[in-house]
């Protein structure tokens, strides 16, 4: 049996059940991407990296890697490796790294603080050294890695773990090397946990909101190897 076309009182139901309906009934629905992103209560400032970090930042893990220039620049830390060798002196031929104390041991050199010094500046402590048991020492001294001038940077940023560094790096270029802050990072109350030179441990304040807009910029230090910026 055909069915009936609807009638003139039925079209007109139809159409005030439809002018009638909520307005979320009639708005399309949205895709997740297409939705608006609602920023977490207190956070104002953009969560991408801060402020570039210095192209040199990040430290090769050979000394062979670096510019002549900054090679001669370079500092020794504890943790570092470096091969000393004496030219036909076959028995003098040491890979050592540097300790915590900032020293290394070399036979008939004895203890040497290299800590702070260059690798020019250690060839030529060495070779001194040596001039009361040798003629005329030719010492070498090449840096194998360079891992005793790192920063730790954890928490809430896009790849949190232990960066080499070298040159001056505040904590700013520290967060941006470190990918920077995540949506969720309480940007006020970082950290920078630092130790003395007897071990003892404090934890010093950044206030991150203040440092963007240029206020209390004595926060945005320059970080020494071993510090760790918390981002809680």
């Amino acid at each position: 049996m055909p069915l009936k076309p609807p009638g003139p009182l039925t079209a007109l139901c139809l159409a005030l059940v439809l002018t009638s309906s909520p307005a979320w009934a009639r708005e399309p629905i949205r895709s997740p991407a297409d939705r608006p992103i609602s920023r977490p209560a207190g956070i104002t400032e953009p969560m991408g990296p801060p402020t570039p970090p210095p192209p040199e930042a990040v430290v090769p893990a050979e000394l062979g890697d670096l510019p002549a220039e900054e090679r001669a620049k370079y500092r020794l830390h504890p943790g570092d490796t470096i091969m000393i060798s004496v030219w036909r002196e076959q028995e003098l031929t040491l890979e050592t790294s540097v300790r915590p104390d900032g020293g290394i041991s070399f036979p008939l050199a004895g203890d040497i603080h290299v800590a702070g010094l260059s690798v020019e500046e250690v060839r030529q402590q060495i070779a001194k050294r040596l001039e009361e048991f040798i003629p005329d020492p030719e010492v070498a001294v090449i840096a194998r890695q360079l891992l005793g001038n790192v920063v730790y940077v954890v928490g809430r940023v896009a790849r949190p773990g232990e960066f080499p560094i070298r040159g001056r790096v505040d904590v700013l270029q520290a967060l941006a090397i470190a990918g920077g802050t995540t949506t969720f990072a309480d940007l006020d109350d970082m950290r920078i946990l630092r130790r003395d030179a007897e071990g003892v441990q404090k934890a010093l304040e950044f206030d991150y909101s203040d440092v963007v807009r240029g206020k209390r910029l004595d926060q945005n230090i320059l970080l020494q190897p071993g510090d760790t910026v918390i981002v809680p």
